[in-house]
């Protein structure tokens, strides 16, 4: 009996030190799992940064892409614009956003507000200048030179703005509500009122 007690005895140290270590390596199994899920995980994670990166730097190349064809696209349009004009007839340039043209060959008898015939050409230049830029609004600006008193002036510079958008919206220009009309009278001459031609310039809208 005592020598299978102590047989007995000498297999059990072996198994126990196998459970032993059989418990540890799934121990040490479950760790080098668990850190592969997390080196998985964080994998992931700095792809998916890396892809939102991409994503943002693509979108802010194509909206500077999308901002350097609308400023091409506009100077092109401006340009197109300035080319319909001879210098005798206007003056064509931009200021910010706006397209300014300061017509030369469209002018006013002295005291009248309404149109010359001749003049039609060139105000319907305009309207297709508008359309080549396409315009949203328009601002029509009245001016008189200095015969007269400056109250009568004022209300002359407004007549010849309100004559030139009753032109362009009758036919076929923007929208009356599109167009906005100011009066500056004798205040803002483009040639000196000293002589006929001067001020014959400055009756102009």
């Amino acid at each position: 009996v005592l020598t299978l007690a102590k047989r007995f005895e000498s297999l059990e140290q072996p198994a126990r030190v196998l459970m032993d270590n059989q418990a540890f390596l799934n121990i040490e199994l479950s760790r080098v799992q668990e850190e592969r899920r997390q080196e998985m995980a964080d994998a992931l994670k700095r792809e998916t940064e890396y892809q939102t990166r991409i994503a943002k730097t693509s979108a802010g190349e194509q909206q500077v892409a999308a901002q350097l064809k609308a400023e091409r696209d506009t100077a092109a349009r401006f340009e197109r614009v300035r080319q319909m004009f001879s210098g005798a007839e206007a003056d064509v340039y931009r200021q910010g956003g706006d397209v300014l043209i300061r017509l030369k060959g469209f002018n006013f008898e002295v005291g009248k507000a309404y149109i010359l015939p001749e003049h039609y050409p060139l105000l319907t230049k305009v309207m297709q200048a508008s359309r080549v830029i396409n315009a949203s609004k328009m601002v029509v600006e009245g001016h008189t030179d200095t015969t007269g008193t400056s109250a009568v002036n004022q209300v002359l510079s407004l007549e010849r703005a309100a004559a030139v958008k009753a032109y362009i919206v009758n036919n076929g220009g923007l929208g009356a509500s599109l167009i906005s009309t100011i009066c500056f009278g004798p205040d803002n001459p483009i040639a000196a009122n000293i002589s006929s031609e001067g001020r014959r310039l400055n009756r102009r809208t």
